[in-house]
């Protein structure tokens, strides 16, 4: 939180109002995603990384094989500082998602794009196996019946424990209709 505090006003890694509340609105809101990784999970893959929520978070609480991928190269920078000071052997890429061509067991991301995007854009690091885990705000339901016009999925909607519209989104099994 020192090394955010310190670098947020040149960096822009959260919004500048968001600073009082940051525990609840970031920090709080990345630890929930936590209980929906296995144990068995042999890779992660967060990508948005940005501030690291939830990549940093989730490696602090002790999810192993990170791979935070983010596309600034000074939050990259950041991402890579605050790895090496809290002692997280994290993978941090500076590249877009949709680059890669590496499958990953589970994949998050935080506010980054609509759930369909997000499908379209994993689709080269996903197999059906694959397990992502998407916070997802009060319009979620309308993100679900949109990206079902592009993919067939099984999902599981969660009740945020942060915000009371708010869902977490456990999706496997993505097929795309379209390619």
């Amino acid at each position: 939180m020192d090394l955010l505090k310190e670098q947020n006003q040149n960096l822009n890694l959260v919004g500048s109002s968001e600073m009082p509340n940051v525990w609840h609105r970031h920090v709080f809101d990345s630890m929930q995603l936590f209980p929906y990784i296995p144990t068995t999970a042999t890779s992660v893959c967060d990508f948005g990384s940005g501030a690291g929520f939830p990549g940093i978070v989730l490696g602090i609480l002790g999810v192993s094989q990170m791979t935070l991928v983010e596309s600034i190269g000074k939050k990259v920078a950041f991402l890579e500082n605050v790895s090496h000071e809290t002692f997280l052997k994290n993978t941090i890429l500076c590249d877009r998602v949709e680059n890669m061509h590496k499958a990953f067991s589970v994949i998050t991301a935080r506010a980054v794009a609509s759930l369909k995007d997000l499908l379209t854009l994993t689709n080269n690091i996903r197999t059906p196996e694959t397990l992502c885990i998407f916070p997802k705000g009060k319009k979620y339901q309308e993100e679900i019946d949109d990206a079902r016009s592009y993919f067939d999925f099984k999902i599981d909607v969660h009740q945020s424990v942060t915000h009371p519209e708010g869902k977490v989104l456990v999706i496997s099994h993505v097929i795309s209709y379209v390619n």
